[in-house]
């Protein structure tokens, strides 16, 4: 584990929006304005008050070195349970391509949630760049087959 950085997502107000009432994993309307702004401000002070307590427990500041020198770091994996879900983190994966295509065809379907979608619009569009022909057969077929 390496120490994360200090970057989280944070919603546009445009995708704040009240749970749905027909479907458990959906959302309904969008809040407004006012209220949305609320939710931003609560999220963003809880990833940084958060990400402070992150810091405590290893034992260091913003620049690594250590807030007490008579006290040890809690280890990085143990440390990082009081980090909330919308801290970014970095990691390296391997896909075969036919996998990587299954990913992106579940997981761009205009049914699921809005930050998967767009995850899955970003690696299609590495796909577009790195192998041209595979994307424009990706989207002349339309879905992949079960």
């Amino acid at each position: 584990y390496s120490v994360l950085q200090d970057e989280f997502y944070l919603p546009a107000a445009e995708h704040l929006a009240v749970q749905s009432s027909g479907n458990r994993q959906g959302r309904g309307e969008v809040l407004a304005d006012a209220q949305a702004a609320l939710v931003q401000a609560s999220i963003g002070r809880n990833a940084e008050e958060a990400y402070q307590r992150y810091l405590e427990l290893l034992n260091q500041d913003d620049s690594g070195e250590p807030l007490d020198p008579d006290r040890s770091g809690l280890a990085r994996e143990l440390a990082r349970m009081v980090l909330p879900l919308n801290t970014y983190t970095e990691w390296y994966w391997k896909a075969d391509l036919h996998n990587l295509l299954h990913f992106i065809d579940l997981r761009a379907d205009p049914h699921a949630q809005y930050e998967i979608r767009a995850y899955a619009e970003l690696l299609l569009d590495v796909v577009r760049r790195w192998l041209p022909l595979t994307h424009a057969a990706f989207n002349a077929n339309g879905r992949m087959a079960p």
